[in-house]
Order: C-alpha cells, then structure tokens, then sequence
C-alpha cells in the first residue's frame, strides 16, 4: 500500500526562518559592535569622561565644607575666625586654623571639640585633608590645589560672587570654589563651584 497525502506538501521549515538566516549576520554584527563600544568606554572611561571624574567628588566636598560652617555658624554664632576679622566678604584658601576648627583640631576656634568635619586624607597632597610642615591643616581638590573660600563675614546674607563680579543673595555661610584642572581660578570654564 502506497502513502500518499492529500492536499498541498509544505517545507518543514517555517517561512520566519529563512528570514531570519538572512538577519542573523547583521545582527551578529551589531552585537559584536555594542560589545566593543561598552568595552571601550569601560576601558577609557577616565580618558573619555576626564572632564568628569573629579566634578561630584570635588562639589561634595565643597558642600561638606559649607555644612560644617554652617554647623559651626549654629553652635557658635559666628564663622570660624576670630573675631578680629573684617566686617565685609572675605575670600581665603582652605588652610589654617579655620579647616582645623571644623575638624576639632583647634581649641581657640572650637573650644567644644565638635568634629563638623570629616574628610578623607590627602594622598600625595592632593584630594583630601593633610598637615603640612608647619603643623597647618590644608584641604586641597583633586589637583593638589587648595580650594577659595568666601565667607560672609559682615552676615548680610549676601557674598560677593568672584565669577559675576557682584554680590548676590546667599544663604551659607561661605561658598567655594576650585580652580579646576588648569588650576588657574581666572579661568571659569573648567572651575568647579558650589553655587552652580
């Protein structure tokens, strides 16, 4: 007895399939290439976004000095100088006696010893908090520059702004900035600041 079948004989394979064959080196391709492209990027990703890399870090730390200031500011009802400063803005690095006061390092400026301040400690002198040879404590940014600092020392709740050259509104105590990787504070455009 003889099979045989009524009605059309079909292909076994479904027509996506033969479709699909002929995608299936384009997609490979394009795989292939996201692979590369993310492998890249996870290589060079200081290369590439070096503009970058120091930018959070550097405007966390900045904030972390503001939030210490203005701790000490509650506490003490006053910024941490002396109380012979002058009675207008004034802008200072980040050294000295005012930092070792945040830090509970200096009785006649924290007479409490509130520690307001924690940083991490500078490697090389640079990104962090250190004691140089004359015992002064120094916060420098990511390229070993110690940041400026501008306090409203006459507490009219406004601080002369360096980069608009005008005295603006301000709520903190103290705004800084960092002169960036140029390490020209003239030079704007690669500044790190706390206000933008």
């Amino acid at each position: 007895m003889s099979e045989e079948t009524s009605g059309p004989v079909f292909d076994q394979q479904p027509i996506h399939a033969a479709t699909a064959k002929r995608k299936f080196p384009w997609l490979l391709v394009g795989e292939c290439l996201l692979a590369a492209m993310i492998l890249f990027l996870y290589l060079y990703r200081d290369f590439v976004f070096k503009k970058d890399v120091h930018r959070i870090p550097t405007k966390e730390k900045m904030k972390d000095v503001q939030v210490a200031t203005g701790h000490y500011r509650t506490e003490y009802n006053r910024i941490p100088f002396p109380s012979t400063i002058p009675e207008r803005d004034m802008e200072v690095r980040t050294q000295g006696t005012w930092i070792a006061a945040l830090i509970a390092q200096y009785d006649a400026l924290n007479p409490r010893q509130i520690e307001l301040l924690s940083l991490p400690s500078a490697l090389e002198q640079r990104d962090g908090i250190y004691q140089d040879n004359n015992g002064e404590w120094v916060l420098t940014d990511p390229w070993g520059e110690m940041y400026y600092a501008i306090f409203d020392a006459d507490y009219d709740g406004s601080i002369f702004n360096p980069e608009t050259m005008k005295t603006e509104p301000e709520s903190r105590s103290v705004i800084l900035y960092s002169a960036g990787p140029d390490r020209d504070p003239k030079t704007w455009k690669d500044n790190i600041c706390s206000w933008r």
